[in-house]
């Protein structure tokens, strides 16, 4: 046999050799996929999870679709989490604020981003969660059923992934995608960002813009998201993962945030019954779930209803600043009650309140006890835990000096 045969034959045993071994280890180290590019520890921490066989399905070809029919879990397997060690003193804390739609959240975020230590990131999830809409929509429509967005593998993923970044200021490694939040124009943190970005012509200017920001981030010991878009469940993945990462979980009656939603936005309001089922198996869900992280992490989460802050605003946002480690400074404390006291009430998504605990109820003096009353019964369970009673009466639900609000084991 010729030598230049034999060249030839060992050039095609290499090239198969090594078509081989990338074959394989592409199907070994196959992850979620999602059209940004989202790594670090956090998805390290994913890898090593199991999805429940039961739910998931063989998708080649049709991957997409089949993963979110298929509503797969991610199973947490706590003896495969890294070891991590105390919170240094000196080491970046993060604070996220977890809660719902109409809950008091905005207030609670404007008073903990007052203070000169905090980077604040707002609603970061918005633009991610907007993406994965008509995934949702496809799942109800194949199996008249809803799917929530924390429950899709993919957005567990790519969400859990873009806190990581955020939180740890990794702005270097955030798409334009995340950049472009709707709500970052109007947080002190984030609206130079956003501007910066959106202005930008080339890729070189907006690597520049996302290095800026990100110095600004360091520069700050204490950075805090707040968001409507994730579980407690997924929560626990990034306690786990930071010791130095604190949550708080705000919590408002369920009534009165609805009623708030259905004058807000017109696609709440039209069907109760569905709208009541479908918030309060998620609330059941993450009450449940709270809980038992609280057992675990007793010093790093903090359980609060919008009622309590309501009704004494100094008093339980110093609770707040203490448990995040911020002084309470004679400033704040002014701030905070001139966002409750303000002179005149600002509208929609505005924080400013005449009467901050005349505004957490006045829901009671218009919504309907037909409403009411199926929030009541798809709730009772949450409600039971939280301390939310029920209104025996249309009389009882007008008359503000009843109250609804009874005391919580694990809610202040």
């Amino acid at each position: 046999m010729s030598r230049k045969t034999l060249g030839y034959r060992a050039c095609i045993g290499i090239f198969c050799a090594t078509f081989l071994i990338t074959f394989v280890l592409l199907k070994e180290s196959r992850v979620p996929t999602f059209n940004v590019a989202y790594q670090g520890s956090i998805k390290n921490f994913l890898r090593k999870t199991s999805i429940d066989p039961s739910q998931e399905k063989q998708n080649h070809g049709n991957n997409e679709r089949e993963n979110s029919q298929q509503n797969p879990k991610v199973q947490i397997d706590e003896d495969k989490l890294p070891q991590v060690e105390n919170c240094a003193p000196d080491s970046p804390r993060y604070v996220i604020l977890l809660t719902y739609g109409r809950s008091g959240s905005s207030l609670t975020s404007d008073i903990i981003s007052e203070h000169p230590d905090v980077f604040t990131y707002y609603e970061p999830l918005h633009n991610l969660a907007q993406s994965f809409s008509s995934r949702q929509k496809d799942y109800k429509e194949q199996n008249h059923k809803y799917l929530h967005l924390t429950d899709i593998l993919e957005y567990h993923s790519a969400a859990l992934s873009m806190i990581e970044k955020q939180m740890t200021c990794n702005y270097h490694r955030l798409s334009r995608f995340a950049s472009l939040n709707l709500h970052a124009p109007s947080i002190k943190s984030t609206k130079e960002l956003f501007h910066c970005v959106k202005s930008a012509l080339t890729s070189k200017a907006e690597e520049t813009c996302l290095m800026e920001a990100q110095e600004r981030c360091e520069q700050k010991p204490l950075r805090f998201i707040k968001t409507i878009r994730l579980s407690v469940e997924t929560m626990s993945a990034v306690l786990d993962l930071y010791p130095c990462s604190k949550l708080i979980y705000l919590v408002r009656d369920p009534r009165g945030s609805y009623h708030s939603k259905t004058r807000m936005f017109a696609s709440h309001g039209q069907n109760v019954t569905w709208d009541a089922e479908r918030f309060c198996s998620r609330l059941n869900k993450d009450v449940d779930a709270v809980i038992k992280l609280k057992e675990k992490y007793p010093d790093r989460i903090h359980l609060t209803r919008f009622e309590t802050i309501a009704a004494h605003p100094i008093v339980s946002m110093k609770d707040i600043y203490e448990f995040i480690d911020l002084e309470f400074t004679q400033s704040i404390a002014k701030f905070v009650y001139q966002k409750t006291h303000s002179k005149t009430a600002g509208r929609g998504y505005s924080t400013d309140r005449t009467d901050s605990l005349d505004a957490c109820y006045k829901w009671r003096k218009s919504i309907s006890f037909e409403n009411v009353k199926a929030f009541e019964h798809f709730c009772n369970e949450p409600f039971h835990k939280l301390g939310y009673l029920p209104a025996n009466s249309l009389q009882d639900l007008r008359n503000l000096n009843k109250t609804l609000l009874s005391n919580a084991d694990h809610f202040s």
